[in-house]
């Protein structure tokens, strides 16, 4: 399973980002530390304080009611793993025996519950996962870590830790969030996914017959690497060259192996967002260098913000209008099928907008009443 990993920090338009986000790294789960706003899906659960989160966004239903009474972690089964997403306030909100408490009651669940995967914010340092040295809360959290069935599968200077007991490719993306925090993905395995997932091997590749030389080069993002090792700067080129494909041509092994974009989503937007990540790499080459012109390069890279969360904002404002037009002249519910099947096969898909309003004399027709107006 993969899964993809990020603090929204309570942003709207991180957490809009993000729904596209994982449909493109064709993710199973993600796992989410203050999110804007809570989901009203059966695939979507929070600990009591609402600021660690964990959404099934693929396929894969809860398979045991997600545990959201605690305080710090909710901890749903998934695929056959118990995922924990886990939040922890910064220091003052939480003092050394809030923090001491809260990991005695995760490595008490957590010894309950196998196989299992531990993510999320501690704000801990440890040389463990590449901080410079180790804080109290760290040294609580390598301690009482050692004592489970996991290993760390965060192994390079990133700041954030991730604990799993059969895990790896874990990697901070470059992707644009919208979030002051990275995206991070990594892929999580039982014994019995690892055999189905050697079994499907063959089914790598993409259909080279749609294949059109300018769209190609086009998607390729040229921007040279600064990478000095050899092997960083080959997965960074074929990262590249990847994206590139996943993007002009569709992948081999079936029709639905690819998720379907967020319906705001289109190429303005796309455009728009390698905008931000090529203003957002030039400041902070600029940083790094102490370039003169630093604040004309932080001015391009908010400006280029500025102008993604505009289009974003507007897509979903036109969509909306459209479907609400659309479904004023069609008030029998067509418009629900043609777009959607039956509202069972609707799946775990908000972002899709399997709800709808009909202004048919004042009343508002949606499966179980709820209608979600773009934010």
């Amino acid at each position: 399973m993969k899964v993809v990993q990020i603090n929204l920090n309570h942003c709207a338009d991180a957490q809009s980002m993000l729904e596209q986000s994982f449909r493109e790294q064709q993710a199973d789960v993600a796992i989410i530390s203050e999110p804007y706003k809570q989901l009203d899906l059966p695939t979507w659960a929070t600990d009591s304080s609402t600021k660690a989160a964990i959404w099934s966004c693929g396929k894969l239903p809860f398979q045991e009611a997600a545990d959201t009474m605690k305080k710090g972690f909710v901890r749903p089964k998934i695929g056959g793993v118990y995922f924990y997403s886990c939040y922890v306030p910064p220091p003052p909100t939480w003092e050394s025996e809030d923090f001491t408490s809260f990991i005695n009651a995760l490595t008490r669940d957590v010894e309950e519950h196998v196989p299992a995967a531990i993510a999320g914010d501690f704000y801990a340092w440890a040389t463990d996962w590449g901080s410079k040295r180790n804080n109290g809360r760290g040294h609580i959290l390598v301690e009482a870590m050692s004592l489970l069935d996991v290993i760390l599968i965060n192994v390079g200077d990133e700041p954030t830790s991730r604990l799993v007991s059969n895990g790896n490719d874990w990697k901070v993306t470059d992707e644009y969030t919208l979030s002051d925090h990275k995206l991070i993905t990594w892929t999580v395995s039982t014994k019995r996914q690892l055999s189905q997932i050697s079994r499907n091997q063959c089914h790598r590749g993409w259909k080279i017959s749609v294949f059109e030389t300018e769209s190609f080069i086009k998607a390729l993002d040229g921007t040279p690497t600064r990478l000095e090792s050899v092997l960083p700067m080959v997965e960074e080129v074929m990262s590249r060259v990847t994206d590139a494909c996943d993007v002009t041509m569709p992948r081999k092994g079936g029709k639905n192996n690819k998720k379907a974009a967020a319906y705001w989503w289109n190429n303005d937007i796309a455009a728009l967002r390698k905008d931000c990540i090529q203003a957002r790499r030039a400041e902070t080459r600029g940083r790094k260098k102490k370039r003169p012109n630093i604040e004309e390069l932080k001015e391009e890279h908010s400006r280029a913000r500025l102008e993604l969360v505009k289009a974003i904002k507007s897509s979903k404002r036109l969509c909306w209008t459209e479907l609400v037009e659309e479904v004023d002249g069609d008030p029998w519910g067509e418009t629900l099928q043609d777009r959607h099947g039956s509202p069972e096969k609707a799946g775990n898909s908000i972002t899709n907008m399997p709800y709808y309003a009909a202004k048919d004399s004042g009343s508002t027709f949606s499966p179980e009443g709820r209608i979600p107006v773009p934010s």
